[in-house]
């Protein structure tokens, strides 16, 4: 019986590192695209400010070239838009995919626990894994002893106090 949840835990567990890689990997990548377009940004906006003061001191008109020159910004500030929306998509994905994993693990645990009891095996893995049922134990409170007690003006107190 243990071995064949084993061998389902193992199937299990086996593809989540390749899934949850590949999507870091994929985030990584449209962030690199990201900073990419961000530096071209970067250059463009200047480039176009820089034009616009110049325009602005001869109080002439915005050529077309700028107005061409500030649709690109706008497609670019879009594109980074699009990138982060789908790179915050992706950390979803990898976040439910590996809930998932976790969830059905915690079933596949309580199922074998609960096969180990009908067996009248005395061991509940369940209990043994689940750390958060039992964060820390109950610290125990540590008495001091009567030599442990110093004498000070207002009374006794502690020698860890003093």
């Amino acid at each position: 019986v243990f071995m064949s949840y084993l061998e389902d835990f193992l199937e299990t567990v086996a593809t989540l590192p390749i899934d949850v890689t590949r999507n870091f990997n994929l985030i990584r990548e449209l962030d690199q695209r990201t900073q990419k377009l961000t530096e071209e940004l970067k250059d463009l906006s200047r480039e176009y400010f820089t034009k616009l003061r110049r325009v602005k001191k001869d109080n002439g008109e915005v050529l077309e070239e700028d107005k061409k020159v500030l649709s690109e910004i706008k497609t670019k500030q879009q594109t980074c838009l699009s990138l982060a929306n789908e790179k915050i998509q992706i950390a979803k994905q990898t976040y439910a995919a590996v809930e998932s994993h976790i969830q059905n693990l915690d079933k596949k645990i309580e199922k074998f626990d609960q096969e180990l009891q009908d067996q009248g095996v005395d061991m509940s893995i369940a209990d043994e894994l689940n750390y958060d049922s039992q964060p820390n134990p109950p610290k125990k409170k540590r008495k001091l002893e009567p030599s442990a007690k110093v004498a000070s003006k207002g009374g006794v107190r502690s020698k860890f106090e003093a």
